[in-house]
């Protein structure tokens, strides 16, 4: 499907999806299938997410990316895109993002392995990952990469799990429970 500038709510797509968005809004909600999108200046949100079966990749730029409730493997790259996540199982995910806007992670109850890095950028935990044992790094003074500032946070809770790979040029990162 291809939209351009407009309002677009999409539901109970059978199958495989394959979106290329331009300007405008997108919702779709009670997808079954695979899910790849191209968007660029859209505001894309995708709801009701228990029968994805992925994988899910998503290419974004200048816009706007949620997804609540996400369950299945998923890849998100996005550049000057607010890239906001919440996960509803413990599945392997990566999201990359270039640009000064925030990405939000609201991680899945279960196990799980995050390895996040922020260049430029802050990672925040709420307080409940903080005493689940998660640590963040941040730059020391004197950083060796020159001006490149390197927040990290390496870690897992409840006994590990699937890797959530979370990177970030310039934008901060935070991270909360439920």
């Amino acid at each position: 499907a291809s939209a351009a500038g407009a309002k677009v709510r999409a539901g109970q797509v059978r199958g495989d999806v394959t979106l290329s968005l331009q300007g405008g809004e997108f919702r779709g909600e009670e997808l079954t299938g695979g899910l790849e999108v191209e968007a660029r200046t859209t505001d894309v949100q995708f709801d009701k997410l228990d029968g994805l079966r992925g994988p899910v990749r998503v290419n974004a730029n200048l816009g706007k990316v949620t997804f609540n409730g996400l369950r299945t493997d998923a890849r998100i790259d996005g550049r000057e895109t607010e890239i906001r996540v919440s996960m509803a199982a413990p599945v392997p995910l990566a999201i990359y993002n270039d640009g000064e806007e925030p990405l939000e992670l609201t991680v899945p109850p279960g196990g799980i392995t995050i390895d996040a890095l922020s260049i430029d950028g802050k990672i925040t935990l709420d307080g409940e990952l903080e005493q689940a044992g998660l640590r963040v790094v941040a730059p020391s003074d004197g950083t060796p990469n020159g001006d490149r500032q390197e927040t990290r946070l390496n870690g897992s809770i409840k006994g590990g799990g699937p890797t959530i790979t979370l990177r970030s040029e310039r934008g901060d990162i935070a991270l909360r429970s439920k």
